[in-house]
């Protein structure tokens, strides 16, 4: 039976990372907190057992649901660079030569990684991808212990990050968050979060939440950062928030919010790769409202003046344009498909 709360849990996620792109830093951090988490956990719980038996087959739909639509993107964004320069949405002296081109496109092809600023939020694809492939690999080493093996993997790719190991393809970042994953998968068999989340559950998560953040513990699953965080809570602060969310969610879904934010969970995927430069069509008017020039058009992720002011307007359109865009290319798709 369809449940809706997890599409829910979703749109929080991807709401929240479009606000941590468009607020002031202290809104950032907090978002911060819990959004990437909460994705990485929904995918495990909806990670099936049966794909053990068949990884070949679960490893090539990752490839055509994460790494494909990537690596399109990518490229998209990779052949408009120098339009972007000449448009002032990228800043003017950073045209790109043949080289630059070539360099870039194997890089985005075989090293998964992207240099467009408008790409900044979809490394993410890649680094579920490998999450994904890595958990498969994991759970087929250790058959007898779903856990144990799990544990492991996150130890060695912990230590391997605080010890500087050389990190080809994030490996040992997609190691350690193989446990939020792995608490995913374990959550739907047993259905905690149907089982013990209410409100006061709920609530008591939330100021655990904003005690810790205020506290300074904070846990980031960017590959910058991952080497920061505190091994103690690293899995206090991501579960208290994934518990944080569906609570959320569960009050969402008892109100008109409801189909808003699930809309932006069902297409969390196309919000990411779209909402930077759909971020520009605010920022030509809130630049032209606050007095700056046309050079601060380029100014990344967003123009910085009076920002929290501006925020909800970035978010707004952040979340909706990309929607419409990918529906009229699917709309689209289908009219060129039936006249042929």
């Amino acid at each position: 039976m369809y449940n809706n709360k997890f599409s829910i849990m979703k749109g929080i996620a991807i709401l929240s990372v479009v606000i941590g792109h468009c607020s002031p830093p202290i809104i950032e951090g907090f978002v911060n907190q819990y959004h990437l988490a909460t994705f990485y956990f929904v995918a495990g719980y909806f990670f099936k057992p049966a794909y053990l038996d068949a990884p070949k087959i679960f490893i090539v739909k990752r490839i055509k649901r994460l790494y494909l639509p990537f690596v399109s993107y990518g490229l998209m964004f990779l052949l408009l660079h120098n339009v972007f320069c000449l448009l002032r949405l990228y800043p003017v002296g950073d045209i790109y030569s043949i080289d630059n081109f070539f360099r870039n496109g194997l890089r985005l092809f075989f090293q998964l990684t992207s240099f467009e600023p408008f790409m900044g939020a979809m490394w993410f694809a890649p680094s579920l991808l490998i999450v994904s492939i890595v958990y498969v690999v994991v759970r087929k080493a250790w058959p007898a212990t779903k856990s144990g093996g799990v544990i492991l993997c996150f130890l060695i790719g912990f230590i391997c990050l605080k010890m500087g190991v050389k990190n080809p393809y994030c490996i040992w970042d997609a190691m350690a968050t193989v446990a939020i994953f792995h608490l995913g998968c374990v959550g739907r068999e047993r259905q905690w979060l149907q089982r013990y989340v209410g409100s006061v559950v709920t609530i008591v998560c939330i100021i655990l939440m904003v005690v810790i953040y205020l506290w300074g513990g904070i846990v980031r699953f960017q590959a910058s950062s991952m080497s920061n965080n505190n091994p103690l809570l690293f899995f206090v602060v991501p579960l208290a928030g994934v518990i944080m969310v569906y609570g959320v969610s569960k009050w969402i879904s008892h109100t008109w919010l409801d189909k808003v934010i699930s809309l932006c969970g069902d297409y969390s995927f196309e919000i990411m790769a779209l909402h930077f430069i759909s971020f520009k069509t605010v920022a030509i008017v809130h630049i032209w409202a606050e007095g700056g020039s046309i050079a601060n058009l380029a100014d990344f992720p967003v123009y910085a003046e009076n920002l929290a002011w501006w925020t909800p307007l970035y978010v707004i359109v952040g979340c909706a344009v990309p929607i419409m865009v990918f529906k009229l290319m699917t709309a689209i798709k289908n009219e060129l498909r039936s006249l042929w």
